[in-house]
């Protein structure tokens, strides 16, 4: 398929799902009423052939709905009051269905702009961003964006994932772990010289700061190296996907907001790119 046909455009949403899943590196954890879910996840080899064919990422499409499917039935059919990640399971089911339909609007809604003769995708958010990879929520046209246009290259569309592509063969997701977990000692060092510190929930409360710092670090190396586009995609798939509902609580939220930036001492422009990132 030429670059800038419909095609193209499915096939390059999958690879940036795909490359999602590659760099924030892992996958929901399953309770063990879970477990033979498992057998339905599909697998991506980052090795030699990738990527694929168009039909081994449908392939992909297939396995990756019955998984998500798989997992939404047995939270329904055996609820478990501790289990926290339902919500986050059905959100990313839907972005499966939605990345996966090569008749969504995701993928077919383009209109023409006379300036600049370039395909355009809908805007459905009043951001000034390059890309917009989720233009199927019309419920934002409330906000006034219901005619908010981004012109988007379809070759730049596709130069992105292959940037993703290149980002999750390196040590990205080690690397940006291990800052995750200098920084949080580092915070919590600086909290017990100011405060009393509160043990009785902390495994949870590292688990939020060092993921949602890791998540920052990776969005901030895919500015560096694929652009504002590529990294807006990034940060709307990790947060429409609700991937850490189950594991930060509110407070958690603004603490990574308020205190934890504040400790952080960034700049103004990493700030706000970290402000970003903590939008949980």
């Amino acid at each position: 398929h030429s670059s800038d046909s419909p095609e193209s455009m499915w096939f390059a949403s999958l690879l940036i799902f795909a490359a999602l899943q590659g760099l924030y590196g892992s996958q929901l954890l399953c309770r063990n009423k879970y477990s033979f879910c498992n057998s339905l996840a599909p697998t991506i080899d980052w090795g030699n052939g990738f990527p694929p064919q168009e039909s081994e990422m449908e392939d992909i499409c297939l396995k990756a709905e019955s998984y998500y499917t798989c997992l939404v039935e047995c939270s329904v059919l055996s609820p478990d009051p501790l289990d926290t990640t339902t919500e986050t399971i059905n959100a990313t089911l839907a972005i499966v269905k939605e990345v996966c339909n090569k008749e969504s609007r995701l993928h077919t809604e383009k209109v023409k702009d006379d300036s600049t003769n370039l395909l355009q995708i809908r805007c459905s958010r009043c951001l000034t961003l390059d890309l917009r990879f989720f233009a199927t929520d019309t419920k934002h046209s409330r906000f006034g964006c219901s005619t908010a246009t981004t012109a988007v290259h379809m070759r730049n569309y596709l130069r992105s994932s292959e940037c993703y592509i290149d980002l999750a063969s390196t040590d990205i997701g080690y690397e940006c772990g291990k800052k995750a977990e200098i920084m949080y000692n580092g915070y919590i060092s600086y909290l017990s010289e100011s405060e009393d510190v509160d043990d009785a929930d902390r495994t949870r409360h590292r688990y939020c700061m060092e993921r949602a710092y890791k998540m920052a670090c990776v969005a901030l190396e895919i500015l560096e190296e694929c652009g504002e586009g590529a990294q807006t995609t990034y940060l709307e798939l990790v947060h429409r996907s609700k991937y850490m509902s189950p594991i930060c609580s509110r407070s958690t939220v603004r603490e990574l907001r308020g205190e934890f930036i504040e400790f952080l001492a960034e700049d103004e422009k990493q700030e706000k790119n970290l402000l970003q990132s903590f939008n949980l």
